[in-house]
């Protein structure tokens, strides 16, 4: 009997925990940051412009582009060694250091083609 007892107050403090930790978060809730619009020229003489985004709490990081066919591709930020690399997870990888960038799409290999280099206009 004393058993079932601790384990209700046990449960109990739990519960109170858990709705006082839901209490304490923010207000506002989260919001999208536009960060920057950088305008790119390839080397086939194209235009690319990037849109860079961010969450409000840094949780999120991503990049919108759009292309002179009218093209556009939203990409994530992914894990880079250097620069910031974005990606789509199936076939679309934009990585940019300083003021240069590359497109590049996955071929019949599945390996990754650059199909532009860019250079921040």
């Amino acid at each position: 009997m004393k058993h079932w007892f601790f384990v209700k107050v046990i449960l109990s403090c739990t519960l109170l925990i858990a709705v006082v930790s839901c209490i304490n978060l923010k207000k506002d809730g989260l919001s999208l940051k536009h960060e920057i619009s950088v305008e790119y020229k390839t080397d086939k003489g194209n235009k690319i412009i990037a849109d860079y985004y961010k969450i409000s709490d840094n949780s999120f990081d991503f990049v919108h582009l759009l292309f002179p066919d009218g093209k556009e591709y939203t990409l994530r930020r992914a894990v880079s060694g250097s620069g910031a690399r974005y990606i789509d997870d199936l076939s679309v990888e934009w990585w940019t250091k300083g003021s240069s960038a590359i497109f590049s799409r996955k071929n019949d290999k599945n390996e990754f083609e650059i199909i532009y280099n860019c250079s921040e206009i």
